[in-house]
């Protein structure tokens, strides 16, 4: 006699087939900006490491500090977003602590002086409610003439990215080792006098469709109940007309669905290998929302039929599928890094800068964006208690890559 082995996992998970809320989904993307926040933060942790190792240098004591206050910011009911009001709040203050050490601590070990980079960077960030961390604005008034600036890749290998910088005069020039290099100067949306600068170089190609919807959501901070309801199209009638750039290191589409939801689509124009993706930046604010789950959804042509792949703690990835069966809720899996649905000739990748939740069919990828709601679903949080949900800026980035073909 064999005993039986169980494979997989167990999401997505329900306590009850017969509760009201069974199924619990919601919590994959719940306080969206708080699972990013911390992403943010172990980011900036691994550079200071990486920057001790390079240069030699001892951290300084408070770093325990900040590696405490983000280890307490994972705990399985504060990375869910599954604490009270004043709970995630108490977390939130221990996040921008840690956040404000590690960017002090970069600022010691890189030698840089209190008028630079990053001293403004920490000044501006911690204080912020929701997640948008502003960038300095090199001027070049006051008889300024240049500066000098350190990139750092903390990756373990090459890569080619987007480097963007704001300044307050369309008329400069970059050099590297006294090269000049290819950059694109636009104007800041909503700002006549500043400029974002950009520099890369080469171009791309891709084509897809990407839409944004929203379902009603009967659940809770843990659980997500779309009560069989149809998704609704994002749109606004008086949105804004999509702003369209093209240049030399990149272009992109940038456009305001809504009072909830911005989108921006970006190609960096290469024909480096590491330059093939799409990135894509999503500014939502769903807080005069509440009752409501938003989704991006990605149409491909890829017949994956009913299965994709989604990964495990970021380690490895497993196979998962859509059972046609059961609700959009029961169908849900946890995102942490990414997900991938491919066919014998085509293979999409969607990473993701904070974790969500995700499903697929048919070559269309959903994923969980955000959500406002007030409901108690019976998990251990009273209705209001956990509704916040603060303005994000969420990243992904879509890459399309062709499966090799065997010739029989």
């Amino acid at each position: 006699m064999r005993a039986s082995i169980l494979g997989g996992d167990f999401f997505p998970y329900m306590d009850n087939a017969f509760s009201n809320a069974p199924f619990w989904t919601g919590f994959y993307n719940h306080r969206a900006y708080f699972k990013c926040f911390e992403r943010i933060i172990q980011r900036e942790l691994r550079l200071v490491d990486l920057l001790s190792v390079t240069i030699g240098n001892y951290l300084n004591s408070d770093m325990e500090i900040a590696r405490r206050n983000l280890a307490l910011g994972i705990h399985h009911d504060a990375i869910t977003g599954t604490s009270k009001r004043h709970v995630m709040d108490d977390y939130m203050l221990r996040s921008r602590s840690a956040l404000h050490i590690v960017l002090k601590e970069q600022e010691r070990l890189l030698s840089i002086s209190n008028e630079t980079f990053t001293t403004v960077f920490v000044n501006n960030s911690v204080k912020t409610k929701g997640m948008y961390l502003p960038r300095i604005t090199f001027s070049f008034a006051d008889g300024i003439k240049s500066y000098k600036i350190q990139i750092v890749n903390q990756k373990t290998f090459s890569t080619m990215e987007l480097v963007k910088i704001n300044v307050s005069s369309p008329f400069i020039t970059v050099t590297q080792n006294d090269n000049l290099l290819t950059i694109q100067v636009v104007p800041l949306l909503k700002q006549s006098d500043l400029f974002e600068l950009v520099y890369n170089d080469g171009s791309m190609e891709t084509n897809f469709g990407l839409y944004f919807n929203r379902i009603n959501d009967y659940g809770g901070a843990y659980t997500m109940v779309s009560a069989g309801l149809s998704f609704e199209n994002i749109t606004d009638k008086n949105r804004l007309s999509p702003i369209i750039i093209q240049g030399p290191v990149y272009s992109s589409i940038t456009q305001q669905l809504s009072s909830q939801l911005a989108y921006s689509i970006t190609i960096i124009n290469s024909t480096d290998i590491n330059a093939h993706s799409i990135q894509i930046d999503l500014f939502t604010n769903v807080t005069l929302s509440p009752g409501y789950t938003y989704f991006m959804n990605l149409n491909s042509n890829i017949n994956s039929v009913d299965h994709f792949y989604t990964d495990v703690n970021g380690m490895y990835l497993i196979q998962r599928r859509y059972d046609k069966k059961m609700k959009l809720e029961a169908n849900i899996y946890p995102m942490i890094t990414e997900t991938v649905v491919e066919d014998d000739k085509l293979r999409c990748t969607i990473l993701g800068a904070q974790s969500t939740g995700v499903t697929a069919k048919l070559g269309l990828i959903t994923l969980m964006v955000d959500r406002e709601i007030y409901n108690d679903d019976g998990k251990g949080l009273d209705y209001y208690e956990a509704s916040e949900s603060h303005p994000s800026h969420l990243r992904y980035r879509i890459i399309f890559e062709p499966k090799n073909v065997r010739n029989e």
